[in-house]
Parts: C-alpha cells; sequence; structure tokens
C-alpha cells in the first residue's frame, strides 16, 4: 500500500522543510534509532564496479577531525538531516563521501 500524505507515518524522520516561500518550517523529529540500524544492515554499501570499489578512500590519520565532525553529525537527532561538504575540485570531497560509507 502506497504511502499518502494522511498516513501518520508520512513525516516520520522529518526534521525540517523549505516551503514554496522559502522560509524553514521545523516539525517534530520522530525518528526511531532502530531505524538506522536496520537500514545499515540491510543496505550495506554496493560499488558499482570494480573501478569504483578501488577508488581512494581516507588514509589511517588524515582527515581524522572532518571525518570525526560528520561521524558525530550522523549520529545525533538534533542536527539537520543534510550535510553539506563543499570544496575546490580535487580537494577530497568525493574520497571523504567514500570512507565514510563504508
Amino acid at each position: 500500500m502506497p504511502l499518502t500524505q494522511d498516513d501518520p507515518k508520512f513525516d516520520k524522520g522529518l526534521k525540517s522543510y523549505t516551503d514554496p516561500g522559502s522560509s524553514i518550517i521545523d516539525v517534530n523529529n520522530q525518528f526511531d534509532p532502530n531505524t538506522l540500524k536496520k537500514l545499515k544492515a540491510i543496505l550495506k554499501p554496493v560499488f558499482v564496479t570494480e573501478q569504483e570499489a578501488n577508488r581512494p578512500k581516507c588514509l589511517k590519520g588524515t582527515r581524522v577531525d572532518l571525518l570525526q565532525q560528520i561521524r558525530i553529525w550522523a549520529q545525533r537527532t538534533d542536527f539537520p538531516n543534510v550535510f553539506t561538504l563543499t570544496g575546490k575540485a580535487g580537494t577530497g570531497k568525493s574520497t571523504v563521501a567514500r570512507t565514510i560509507a563504508e
């Protein structure tokens, strides 16, 4: 049965959203910590190709502060649901993302 807006679970896990008027509207965070554990067990990172699987991850001891900051953000339920990692081309954004995904 498809999920509809009338379903009480429709906004489960929703922290905030932007309305068409571009203002931020906060809603109750109904996040269930067990949901993330279940998803992690089911949706293990999958590499599409062998080439992608062999792409580099962060070397041990590098980007320690950034990786810790992302891990803290990922575990907290009182933070926004989106973490934006920005930087110039070639500065390691994808490498950081692959490291966190594993």
